[in-house]
């Protein structure tokens, strides 16, 4: 459900009235807390002051459509016609940063690196200094994401995908961890 509708069944008249709320809701904060009248709360964010460091999750997840609905496409791997709607979250607050509605197809690096380009610059009128980390699956990890990152300051951390070289190359570390946790039987171990 997008949005405008959400704000529907909250029972605001139109999507205009969210701001109000959001507005309301900050200033309501900044009393809770005890910060000074006037304090700014940067909007769906939450942060009455700008953090050190942002961790940043981009993913994306399968809504699928019936019909032949505008920006649909049949996708492959999920056998359905669909949007692909990409989300980003503040890992910390499990918050909500942004949510773009796009096609039923993986995203280009092209694509992404211009959706990251939008939010660093509204995120860095707010937050000049903060460290921003990126996390995301392995088709975020693509040259024209990564470039970006490095030539804006951003860290980076992308699952990539694993292949028999890989595989062979860490197979003595991972065999002693495994060992190593069965016989502690310890839930999680790092190596």
């Amino acid at each position: 459900m997008g949005a405008a509708g959400a704000e529907l069944i909250e029972g605001f008249k139109n999507p205009y009235d969210a701001d109000t709320w959001i507005r309301e809701n900050a200033e309501a904060y900044v009393v809770k807390k005890g910060l000074p009248k006037g304090t700014r709360v940067i909007k769906r964010l939450g942060y009455p002051t700008p953090p050190v460091a942002v961790t940043l999750d981009i993913d994306d997840t399968v809504e699928l459509v019936h019909g032949h609905q505008q920006l649909s496409l049949f996708n492959a791997h999920y056998d359905e016609r669909c949007f692909l709607p990409i989300h980003v979250y503040d890992t910390a607050a499990s918050r909500p940063v942004a949510v773009l509605l796009r096609p039923g197809k993986t995203p280009s690096g092209k694509e992404v690196a211009g959706h990251l380009r939008r939010l660093v610059r509204r995120i860095r009128r707010h937050w000049p200094t903060t460290q921003i980390t990126l996390r995301g699956d392995g088709h975020y990890g693509r040259p024209e994401v990564m470039d970006f990152c490095e030539n804006v300051g951003i860290d980076f951390v992308f699952r990539l995908p694993g292949n028999a070289t890989l595989d062979r190359a860490v197979e003595i570390a991972a065999d002693d961890i495994r060992t190593r946790r069965a016989l502690q039987q310890a839930p999680v171990l790092r190596g």
